[in-house]
């Protein structure tokens, strides 16, 4: 594998664990979340219902004994208002109770049944409060206050006992869900603590992997890779670059072998400039050479414009020479006819002339050649 795969690999698996945490979480918050609005909509509420029924019921027993009890038409009126508003407190928390009832079937199934208990001892109740006001009304005292203490104590009691019963039930169920919430805490606060565990310790393992693959790959820690770079960089061919321990494949190994193939080629140039420099010098006595020959080229060259200098003025005298033999053949042409052998002497002679002329044609044409090629030089 790549470095970069395993940095991916090991990066991955601690993110995927991250995730994991992160969807255990929400379903954990979840379950958190659903029974505390479980207990605050629910369970909360029917038992401050209950609570509200409770609180109705024992004032309104205190108000019924006190209606039986009273001396005066004030004092009843009273405390029949008083018992008329504690009904109508009751109520207030009786009917949305009841539609709780009706619209949600996801309530615990003994909370109808506690609250039918709690309506089926309301409905003796109500009737003997009734009773006794009347009773009382008509000034019947006595018998008003034996259905109190006959009658009403004991279903007041029973009352109050059931609605305890329903606070109780609710104040379970919240304890419950209280536990629940608890426990998902605990168990995820649990889980949290072992895979942060785990992710640490594959986090670790996952750092020492790729901390020994990149130092494998490299040959050695990465500040001793750059000073290696920078030396050979500025040139310095001759620092140690220790290779001990070191992978045949690393970073390291490969920048000595390179080192070692530079040192070779600055050798191989140091030869060649070596002898370069003796094969200048060889050149430059070449030169030299070649500069006193040419002076001695040169000297020879004006030797030889004098010589042609002549050369010329005799072909001049020459011309003049065949010039005046010409006119003496001319003039002496009556004579020639005469004197044949003075003639052919004449003819050899001129023979003669035309090859010493053609003798110096070449010599020109030789001179020529030598200041062309002293051109060149």
């Amino acid at each position: 594998m790549t470095v970069r795969q395993k940095l991916t690999a090991g990066f991955g698996v601690i993110l995927l664990i991250l995730v994991f945490l992160t969807i255990t979480g929400l379903r954990e918050v979840g379950v958190i979340k659903q029974a505390l609005e479980e207990n605050s909509e629910k369970n909360s509420l029917i038992q401050r219902y209950a609570i509200n029924f409770r609180g109705s019921a024992h004032d309104r027993a205190i108000a019924i004994r006190d209606v039986a009890a009273s001396v005066s038409a004030e004092e009843l009126r009273r405390e029949v208002a008083e018992i008329e508003r504690l009904a109508a407190f009751y109520a207030k928390s009786a009917v949305p109770l009841d539609q709780m009832l009706a619209q949600d079937r996801t309530l615990h199934p003994d909370v109808p049944r506690l609250l039918a208990a709690i309506k089926a001892t309301e409905a003796q109740v109500l009737p003997l409060i009734t009773k006794v006001i009347q009773l009382r009304t008509e000034g019947r005292r006595e018998e008003a206050q034996q259905i109190v203490w006959r009658d009403l104590k004991p279903l007041f009691v029973e009352w109050l006992a059931r609605i305890n019963a329903l606070i109780d039930f609710e104040e379970n169920l919240i304890q419950q869900r209280l536990a629940e919430a608890q426990g998902t805490a605990t168990g995820f606060s649990t889980l949290m603590i072992a895979w942060t565990v785990v992710a640490v310790l594959l986090g670790a393992a996952a750092a020492a992997l790729i901390a020994r693959a990149v130092t494998r790959a490299l040959g050695a820690e990465p500040w001793q890779v750059k000073a290696v770079a920078d030396d050979i960089r500025s040139g310095n061919l001759a620092a140690d670059i220790d290779t001990r321990g070191a992978d045949p494949d690393s970073v390291m190994a490969a920048m000595k072998s390179m080192r070692d193939g530079l040192l070779k080629v600055v050798s191989g140039v140091r030869a060649s400039a070596q002898q370069v420099a003796v094969a200048a010098v060889e050149i430059e006595r070449g030169n030299q050479d070649l500069s006193a020959r040419t002076e001695s080229q040169a000297s020879t060259l004006e030797q030889t414009a004098a010589s042609m200098e002549e050369l010329g003025s005799t072909v001049r005298q020459n011309a003049d020479s065949a010039q005046q033999a010409n006119q003496l053949a001319q003039s002496a042409s009556a004579v020639a006819m005469q004197g044949g052998e003075v003639m052919t002497q004449v003819v050899e002679t001129m023979k003669d002339i035309n090859q010493s002329a053609r003798k110096i044609e070449d010599i020109i044409s030789v001179i020529d050649g030598i200041a062309f090629q002293t051109n060149i030089l």
